[in-house]
C-alpha cells in the first residue's frame, strides 16, 4: 500500500492539484525543449539536445493531455501513463543530477566554491522532493477515482438470492 494524500498543497482538491501539476509539467516540458533548442543553436551537445527534444516532445504529447483529460473526465485509467513516465523521469533526473556531483567536485577550488556544491545539492533534494510529491498527489487522485468507481459498481449490483 502506498502513502496517499487527501489534498494538494494543503488547500486544493486532488483533482485541482492534478490539473495544476499537469499544466506545470507542460510548462516545464516546453521550457526544456526551448532550452535544448538553444543548445542546438549554439552548436553544443547537438545529439544530446536532439534526443532531449524528442524525449520531451513524446512525453508532452502523450502523457500530459491524458493527465489533463483524466482530471477533467474523472478517468483513472488515463492517469497511469503519466505515473509510469514520471517514475522513469524521476529515476533519470536523479541519476543525471547525482552523476554531475563528482564533476563539480573535481573542478579546481578557484573556479567553483564549496557553497556552489552545497546549493547544487540542495537543488537536487528540492527537485527530487517536488517530483515525488507531485507523483504522490496524482497517484492519490487515481486511487480516489478507483475507489469511487468501485463504490459505484458495487452500489449498482443487485444481490441475487438463491
Amino acid at each position: 500500500m502506498c502513502i496517499r494524500v487527501n489534498q494538494c498543497c494543503c488547500c486544493c482538491t486532488l483533482q485541482t492539484g492534478t490539473k495544476i501539476i499537469g499544466w506545470l509539467d507542460l510548462l516545464c516540458g516546453v521550457s526544456i525543449i526551448v532550452w535544448y533548442s538553444t543548445e542546438i543553436l549554439k552548436n553544443e551537445n547537438y545529439y544530446t539536445s536532439i534526443a532531449g527534444i524528442i524525449a520531451n516532445a513524446v512525453l508532452i504529447s502523450v502523457t500530459i493531455p491524458l493527465l489533463i483529460a483524466a482530471s477533467k473526465n474523472s478517468r483513472p485509467k488515463l492517469i497511469l501513463p503519466w505515473l509510469v513516465f514520471a517514475v522513469i523521469q524521476i529515476i533519470i533526473i536523479t541519476i543525471g543530477l547525482l552523476s554531475y556531483l563528482p564533476v563539480i567536485a573535481n573542478i579546481p577550488q578557484s573556479d567553483f566554491r564549496i557553497a556552489d556544491i552545497i546549493s547544487y545539492s540542495i537543488a537536487i533534494i528540492i527537485t527530487f522532493a517536488n517530483y515525488i510529491y507531485f507523483w504522490l498527489v496524482i497517484y492519490s487522485y487515481r486511487q480516489q477515482l478507483l475507489d469511487m468507481e468501485t463504490r459505484l459498481t458495487s452500489a449498482n449490483q443487485i444481490p441475487i438470492m438463491l
